[in-house]
This record gives structure tokens, sequence and C-alpha cells, in this order.
């Protein structure tokens, strides 16, 4: 149009001053009449048009009418053409998202006109800046409330699995994320309005996050009296009407910032970790390190600090109760369930930002919101953060929560270990040849439903985060516990040596190793029909495979349970001394 305006000026000698007047007027015209066309599409039932000419409709209501036209053949004639028109003119029904398919093309219309005339904003910007901060963005915004609220309050939002590719994520995380994937369209769409679209983000990640932690707490507390007198290692927070808190030993230990830095720091969890990083979205994909060729050593070295943690921590308590442990299968799915959740949708969420423009990037980085967010005494508390920063400290939140929920089904695995097995310790009546104690027999059925559960909610590297170093664990409990046993017959041998069988036939079956930590333990108990001397001959014949202080413990087990030795003061003294310089011989 600006090019047929100099030509004109050429041909006809025009006046500068007018051809520039007349292309002024030109697009102010044409801005309008695109303004009234995009107001068709983006008013919801004439809601927009209703606003603006509400006023001049009273007025013209409060008018007499003395002649009436609207039968005339002039008048039906025109209502005709202007049906025909309304019928004819859109193409679709009219919505404030149509904006989100407008707005590209007008962008580029408005951006030309601003270039051409050195003048920002231009009409038509200025209208759609209007409309989308004050319709499009406040619409969307209490639309998006509401959803939001809905999928986070469903009544299976936090139970039932969706049944996404892969892999298989709760209701909450999906819709909530499905929620969020919206904003990240929107901000594709209208990238210019980064700020205002991505602090949404945080409101629905808040309240997301709120929603998760109480169905955490719900999922882990449990109430009892406090006149319970019974020793415990969990923890318990006293209240006013007579109960206590009382958190597993498991949820306990997991939310103890130094006993989970602790854990996290060793190979077991570095191993888990490093997967999830070096893997893609995929759970399918196979990671470039993988834990499935590891052999026994390696998963033995990558487990033994961890089980000496254990030991030193549980080998000691006085008596595990069962109402410490989670014996509730469907706690464990849940928490399961959850962890998975989380991890899939803080990734989600964070690949859905890295796909954003770099220029919306950069705009997270700017902007600075002011948050209000209440803790849990009521008190409200006011903060400034940049948006990218606040996201990625969200969504580092959620993680560390799938992170504690994936410690506490480990903990309690071994402290179902524990609770089963320490007991074996005990003096009891001799059984049969061929029977085993209850408690291995409640142990490997415990084991089986772990893993049922876990199976079916959780990936193999997961699996094997889980289950492999409960076989050492075990060897080390059996060892371990000789110290708090009296004294060993030929019968109590047998017994300790078949438990020791059960429990690694039931660990081979569930991890698909020999668990050959456990043939240990089954050598340093075959190793009591020898006398205490015979014992010590043999560990400078064939070398030492026990370190210092199981050697201590089988010695001392050996004195007890032989019949004059156990009587000889000063007895076990000299065989340590005895065992210490066969120790070091050996060193050298």
């Amino acid at each position: 149009m600006d090019a047929e305006l100099k030509k004109l000026r050429r041909n006809d000698l025009g006046d500068d001053e007018q051809v520039s007047s007349l292309s002024e007027n030109f697009w102010e015209t044409a801005q309008a009449i695109i303004e009234d066309l995009v107001d068709e599409y983006i008013t919801e039932n004439g809601n927009t048009s209703n606003l603006v000419m509400q006023k001049s409709n009273i007025s013209a209501a409060e008018k007499v009418t003395l002649f009436r036209f609207d039968a005339s053949a002039c008048a039906l004639t025109t209502q005709s053409g202007q049906t025909i028109k309304q019928l004819h003119s859109l193409i679709c029904p009219s919505s404030p998202w149509n904006i989100t398919a407008l707005y590209p093309q007008l962008e580029l219309f408005c951006n030309e006109r601003e270039t051409e005339t050195n003048a920002k904003p231009c009409r038509l910007r200025s209208y759609l800046h209007s409309f989308i901060v004050n319709v499009f963005i406040d619409q969307f915004k209490g639309k998006l409330e509401a959803v939001a609220e809905q999928a986070l309050k469903e009544q299976d939002a936090w139970r039932v699995l969706m049944h996404y590719p892969n892999p298989k994520v709760l209701g909450s995380c999906w819709n909530v994320y499905s929620v969020c994937n919206q904003i990240g369209k929107l901000i594709l769409a209208m990238d210019k309005y980064t700020e205002r679209l991505s602090a949404l983000w945080l409101l629905v990640i808040d309240e997301f996050s709120d929603s998760a932690n109480n169905v955490y707490e719900k999922i882990l507390s449990s109430w009892k009296p406090t006149s319970e007198g019974k020793d415990s290692v969990a923890s318990s927070v006293s209240h006013d009407d007579g109960y206590k808190e009382k958190r597993k030993i498991s949820a306990a230990w997991a939310v103890d910032e130094d006993i989970s830095r602790l854990l996290k720091s060793l190979p077991n969890w570095f191993m888990v970790s490093n997967y999830e990083d070096n893997s893609t979205a995929s759970v399918n994909t196979p990671s470039a390190i993988s834990p499935t060729s590891e052999s026994e050593s390696d998963i033995c070295c990558r487990n033994e600090r961890e089980s000496e943690i254990f030991i030193g921590n549980l080998g000691t308590a006085k008596q595990l109760v069962r109402d410490e442990l989670i014996t509730d299968m469907e706690i464990i799915r849940s928490l399961a369930c959850i962890h998975e959740s989380l991890k899939w949708f803080c990734g989600s969420m964070r690949s859905l930002i890295e796909k954003l423009p770099e220029s919306s990037r950069n705009a997270m980085h700017k902007c600075v919101v002011q948050l209000q967010r209440t803790d849990g005494s009521g008190i409200v508390h006011q903060s400034e953060e940049h948006i990218a920063v606040a996201l990625d400290s969200r969504l580092a939140d959620l993680e560390a929560k799938a992170d504690t929920c994936l410690l506490i089904i480990h903990l309690e695995l071994r402290v179902h270990c524990f609770f089963h097995l320490l007991p074996l310790a005990r003096v009891r009546p001799s059984l049969p040849h061929d029977e085993l104690d209850n408690e291995v027999i409640d142990f490997g059925r415990d084991m089986a439903h772990f893993h049922q559960v876990l199976s079916t909610n959780l990936p193999p590297h997961k699996m094997k985060y889980l289950f492999d170093g409960l076989g050492h664990l075990s060897a080390s409990i059996f060892i371990h516990s000789s110290q708090h046993m009296q004294k060993l017959n030929e019968n109590g041998k047998k017994r300790v040596c078949r438990n020791i069988f059960a429990v690694q036939q039931r660990l081979s079956q569930l991890t698909g190793h020999r668990e050959s930590e456990l043939e240990r333990a089954r050598i340093f108990f075959e190793l009591l029909n020898h006398d205490p001397d015979q014992l010590l001959a043999l560990i400078l014949e064939r070398g030492a495979i026990f370190s210092h202080l199981e050697y201590t413990y089988l010695l001392a087990l050996a004195l007890r349970s032989h019949p004059i030795l156990s009587a000889q003061p000063g007895a076990l003294e000299q065989r340590i001394l005895q065992l210490k310089t066969i120790l070091t011989q050996l060193k050298k």
C-alpha cells in the first residue's frame, strides 16, 4: 500500500504531507477493521462487545420511540443481508482461545507496521496487549486453577495409575502435567508474554507440591497412645491430646538429614542416581552405564559399607516392634508410585522448559515475581525470586520428595531383615532337623510380597538398588548375632546353617544371584565344628577369610559352647591374643 502511495505521489506530484497523512489514515482504518474482525473471533458470547456498548444501549433505551420501520421493505432487505453476513462471516466458533492461533500472524503484522512508522506500539498491538493481559490470561488463570484443583482433589488422584505409554504414572501427576503442558504451548505461541504465563507454572506446581506433601504425610503417619512402654528406635512427637505421632523407622531415618546424606553418599545410591542421569526420557532405553554388568564381588563391595552402618545402628537395638515396621503392602505400592510419578513429572517439566526458545528462557531468568506461601504453622512468608530459579527450586523439592520415597522402601526392606533375623540369636527349644524357624519363613514371605508389589511399579535398575545387598546384610546379621548366642550344640549349629540356606535360597530366587555372602555366613557357623585351638590352626593354615572382629565373635562362641574351656578363666583373652598374632603374621 505504501508503495502505491509513493507511485501516486510521483505521478500526480502530490504533496508529501498529504500522501503521508493518507497513508496513516489508511493503516489506522485497516487496524481498526482488523480489531473488529479479531474481536468477532475472540469475544465469547459477545461479552466484550456488550461491555463496550452497554452505556450506549442504556441511553437508547431511555428514548421514547414514536415511529418504527422494522417491517418496511428497506429494513427487511437490510436485516436479511446482515443475517446472511453474520451466518457466513465466522469460520469457527468465537472463543478467547482463538487468540493463540491468530497471535503469530497479528504479531508479524504489528512488527511490520511499527518498523515502517517507527511508532511503538501500534494501535493493533495495544489492542492485543490489553486483551491478552486483561481478559485472556485472567480467564486462563481461573480455568487453570479449577482444572488443577479438580485434578488433585479427585478421590483416586493419588491412587490410580494412568496408562501412559511408559512409565505408568499417577493420575494426579499426569493431569497436572497436562495443565503445565498447556501453559508451555501458550508460551510457544505468545513468547512475549512468557513472564506472565510462566508465573502460572509456579501457582500450579506450588499447589501440586502441597498436595503431594499432604498425601505423603497421610500415608506414613500413624497414631499410638503415649502410654506405650516399649523401647523404640523410631522417632515420635507428643501432642496435647494424649497421643503421639510415631514415624516408622524407615520414614524417620529417610527424613533425618545426617542419615539420608550418609546413605546417599554410598555407592548404592550413586549407582541408581547415575543411571537416572544417563538415561533418556524413555525407561526402556538402556543407560550408558548398565548395572547388570556387575559381578557378585562388585555388589559385595558396593554394599559392604551400608551393611556396617545398619549393623551399627540396628544390630544393638534391644527390640524391634512390629508397629515400627511398614507391613501394609499398599503403603509400599503408594510410595513406589509416588516416587516414579514425581520423578516423571519433574523430568517432563524440565524437558518442557528446555524446549522453550532462548528468548523465553532468558525472560524467565530476568523476571522477578513476589511469592507468598503459608507454612505449617499458618505463618505467611513473602519472598522475591526469579521465575527460573523458583521453578528449579520447586522441581528440586519434588525430586527430593521422590528420592525420600525410594529411600524409605530401601530402608524398610533392611529393617525387615533385622526384625526377622536378629531374634534367631535367642535361646529356643530344639526343632526337628528339617524344620525352619518361623522368623525365617516370615522373612521369605515378606521379601516375596515386597518383590511382587515393587516389580510391577519400579524399573529393573531400581529393583536392583532395593534388593541387591540384602544377602550381604543378612549374612552380616547372622554373623553379628553370634555374639548374643549363649552357646550352640550340634543341633543348634545345624539349625543356624539350615536357616542361612533358606534365606539364601529365597533371596537368590528374587535377585537372580547366588548370594555368596550367605555361603560365607554358613562357613562361619560350620567352623564351630572345630574346637577353639583347631580354629586358630585352620586360620594359620588356610588364611583369613573373616575380619578380626568376626573371628573374635567366632572364638567367643566356640569357647562358650565348649564343655571345658567355657569354665576356664582367661581362656578367651589368651586365644584372642593368639588370633591377633596369627592375623598379623598372615598380613606379612
